[in-house]
């Protein structure tokens, strides 16, 4: 890998870190992490602690990245046998989709900020939650625009 491919690593990781926690199960991959010097077993005993699956993940990305690029690009070859897809959404910058939210296609490039034209609540994890007298009658306009690291 190139220097400044390599000098992004650790961000490229960090900002995808919601599709590593979402897709790969930490056990898939820790023994190519433990055999690489990436993770030490003291840091999988760390992440073994953990109580949930994505606890877990979570908890091996935090000392990945603590590790450096060196233990990200051992993550990255062993996504690259197991996860082929994550691997390629880390390293193109990719973030799941909510498909609740839909992004208007004039996105402000020189800003890194977009137009979220509506956020259908419906069918989201707190829609039986949400009474009909607090649900607007016409989508609500917002604006998110991408924070730098």
């Amino acid at each position: 890998m190139d220097h400044r491919r390599r000098g992004s690593l650790c961000q490229r990781l960090n900002a995808s870190r919601i599709l590593v926690v979402d897709d790969v199960r930490h056990k898939d991959v820790i023994d190519h992490l433990l055999a690489t010097d990436a993770l030490s077993r003291d840091d999988q005993e760390r992440i073994e602690h953990e109580v949930t699956s994505r606890d877990k993940t979570r908890k091996m990305l935090d000392l990945l990245l603590q590790n450096g690029d060196s233990a990200v690009e051992s993550f990255l070859e062993a996504l690259e046998e197991t996860y082929p897809d994550v691997r390629r959404g880390i390293l193109r910058g990719s973030q799941p989709r909510d498909p609740r939210i839909n992004v208007a296609s004039t996105a402000n490039h020189s800003t890194s900020s977009f137009e979220v034209e509506s956020y259908d609540e419906t069918d989201g994890p707190f829609a039986s939650e949400i009474s009909e007298s607090f649900r607007p009658s016409v989508p609500i306009p917002m604006k998110i625009t991408k924070g730098i690291c």
